[in-house]
């Protein structure tokens, strides 16, 4: 009981986790969006230059984020607890139809035994 109980908090924590990743993730992405929507090309060579600068600062950022935005490509261990769930079901499923059809076989082989004792 104690075990499930700790499995639970720690699929609750590691969901809190990854939502406050996406809410950061999706903060900085909306700041640096309207940075990136700027229709504005520069209309002398220093301010060019300075959007070159300004670029090329955004591009180690977003390599420096690089680790968070694959933070939240992962699983997370209630996704994984819900695969293992599944791959459960499907097993016991399949292990459910094979002992049907086992029995089934099983009543039909016993029908035929004793038809042909009778018949014989």
């Amino acid at each position: 009981m104690w075990e499930q109980r700790k499995i639970l908090y720690e699929q609750n924590l590691d969901i809190q986790q990854f939502k406050r990743d996406l809410d950061q993730l999706d903060s900085w992405m909306s700041y640096r969006e309207a940075l990136l929507r700027e229709e504005k090309y520069g209309d002398s060579i220093d301010a060019v230059e300075e959007m070159i600068r300004k670029h090329q600062d955004f591009e180690k950022t977003v390599t420096a984020q690089e680790e968070k935005l694959t933070s939240v490509t992962r699983t997370t261990l209630l996704e994984q607890a819900f695969k293992e769930q599944k791959v459960k079901e499907q097993r016991q499923r399949t292990e459910e139809r094979t002992g049907e059809t086992r029995r089934d076989q099983a009543t039909n082989t016993g029908k035929n035994t004793k038809g042909k004792k009778k018949g014989g």
